[in-house]
């Protein structure tokens, strides 16, 4: 996730303000379309290839001089042992992260009990395209959100925030740490915080348009929404008119139940990454709210005031070109 995610954040950044990579390319044959989807299979492939392997690289030293001797490409799998040596080391990193008081005992203190798996992934086949686990991380953002004082009519998050499923059991704080974003934030040491921003209705429908064009490719720019919902259809072309729609079925999206409307503006609560990505595509809020509050303490607080948690994919998204 966090290889995809910084790919196609922070990498196509760096390319297009400061390599001027895209600028050469769009000089050749090649089409702006093709790049960008080159691009983002690029990315997801190091995402997929960096979760199932392991580098190895065998070096030769002679003073100063440092040679490459081999490598070789491990995959992760039960094969794989524990390595003895390395114990007491990753012990003493536990006991140091238990100790600091931005953490504590997030390998043993108990938080909420999951009745089931909570995945993150699409089932195969199912024309649903919302996810156990952006389901419960949705609905708990706009909880805490809203508890807090801030504006909240939906939440969006993307998919490829998200890290890892929470396995069915008793949930610690570790667990929820590998579901989401964590380690961003010097000062807390935990992750992404919430922003609430002001979109008109159009504004919502373009990004979510953008989010459903790439959807071959990668699910990272899915949205994972609460008190939202919407159809698209992934048959259809992708639009290539930032003003156009194409996929997504404008009739379907719902705001708490009822129709959105293009004039109308609404606060969505997302977390600043969000926030900053739709900004870099053009997408300016009306007004925007920091609230300072962790995307890793409004998850962990809401499951341990649901204490058993049950959630599941249920249709908030739908692809209707999966029949």
């Amino acid at each position: 996730m966090l290889s995809s995610t910084f790919e196609c954040l922070y990498g196509t950044f760096v390319k297009i303000v400061h390599e001027k990579l895209y600028d050469s390319l769009i000089a050749t044959p090649v089409s702006a379309e093709d790049a960008v989807a080159g691009d983002i299979a690029w990315a997801a492939f190091r995402g997929l290839v960096s979760g199932k392997y392991l580098g190895e690289l065998e070096v030769d030293i002679d003073g100063s001089e440092v040679n490459l001797a081999g490598s070789r490409m491990l995959p992760v799998d039960k094969k794989v042992h524990k390595d003895p040596s390395l114990l007491n080391t990753l012990n003493f990193l536990k006991a140091g992260i238990v100790a600091d008081p931005r953490f504590g005992p997030v390998y043993s203190q108990h938080v909420a009990m999951a009745d089931r798996d909570m995945e993150k992934k699409w089932r195969e086949g199912d024309a649903y395209r919302d996810t156990a686990l952006g389901n419960l991380v949705a609905d708990a953002l706009k909880d805490g959100v809203k508890a807090n004082g801030f504006p909240a009519d939906i939440v969006l998050e993307a998919n490829g925030y998200l890290a890892y499923k929470i396995h069915k059991g008793n949930v610690v704080g570790n667990d929820i740490m590998r579901a989401v974003p964590y380690g961003y934030d010097p000062e807390s040491g935990l992750g992404f915080k919430m922003d609430c921003v002001l979109l008109a209705g159009a504004q919502l429908l373009a990004g979510l348009e953008y989010s459903v064009s790439y959807v071959e490719y990668t699910t990272d720019l899915c949205m994972e929404v609460s008190g939202f919902s919407f159809h698209y259809d992934s048959t259809k072309p992708p639009t290539t008119d930032p003003t156009q729609l194409s996929r997504l079925d404008p009739a379907s999206v719902l705001i708490n139940g009822l129709p959105v409307s293009l004039e109308k503006v609404y606060w969505i609560a997302m977390s600043e990454q969000l926030h900053n990505f739709l900004v870099s595509m053009g997408i300016t809020p009306f007004d925007a709210k920091k609230t300072g509050l962790l995307e890793y303490n409004l998850v962990r607080d809401y499951m341990h005031k649901l204490n058993h948690v049950d959630y599941r994919a249920e249709g908030r998204v739908i692809d209707t070109g999966i029949k």
